[in-house]
Formats: C-alpha cells, structure tokens, sequence
C-alpha cells in the first residue's frame, strides 16, 4: 500500500475531529478536537460548553469564542500528543486501525 495522503474514507479516524472518547483532566469528550479546544481555557463554563456540544461544528461555534493562552503555541502539541494518544489506548478497534497503516 501507498502512502496515506489525506484523512478521508477508511482513513478519516485519523482526523481530530473523529468522533471518539477522549479522557481529558477527569472529563470525558466527544473527540480529540474537542479535548484540544478545551485544554485552551481553564474556565470550566466554557470547557463544559465545548464538552457538551454534540457535533464538531456546534462545538467549534464554542470554541471560537475561546481565547488562547498567551503561552498555547508552547503547549499546544504536548496536548495534542497526550489527546491522541489516548484516543488510541482507549478504543481497541482504533488502535487496530492504527497499527494497520504500518509505517505510512
């Protein structure tokens, strides 16, 4: 198999926005990309809002009215990292999936 060379069909569990359970500091999320937008505020009105949204649309309608940290491009791929890894531990048939692309 060729590479990988977008996150559509089969492959379209690799995007962020995958719908998926992501554990993030003691709650629950929808998606990676939900955690993600999360971890920008510690304020837990609007993390709950960005919790609560049941499509990745409605929760980026939240989301947007999130500031960013000052630091957030210093933390923002430790995050990311720690998000997605575990959307993979988490779900047995996503990390199945995973270890199917090898090394593409």
């Amino acid at each position: 198999m060729g590479r990988i060379e977008g996150f559509s069909g089969y492959f379209s569990f690799l995007k962020a926005e995958h719908p998926c359970k992501v554990l993030f500091e003691g709650e629950y999320y929808n998606s990676v990309a939900h955690a993600y937008e999360a971890a920008k505020t510690t304020d837990e009105t609007e993390r709950r809002r960005i919790r609560k949204a049941p499509t990745f649309k409605e929760m980026l309608q939240v989301a947007k009215l999130v500031r960013e940290p000052d630091n957030w491009s210093a933390l923002k791929l430790h995050a990311m990292e720690k998000l997605l890894r575990d959307k993979f531990r988490r779900d047995a048939e996503l990390r199945e999936r995973l270890g199917q692309t090898g090394t593409r």
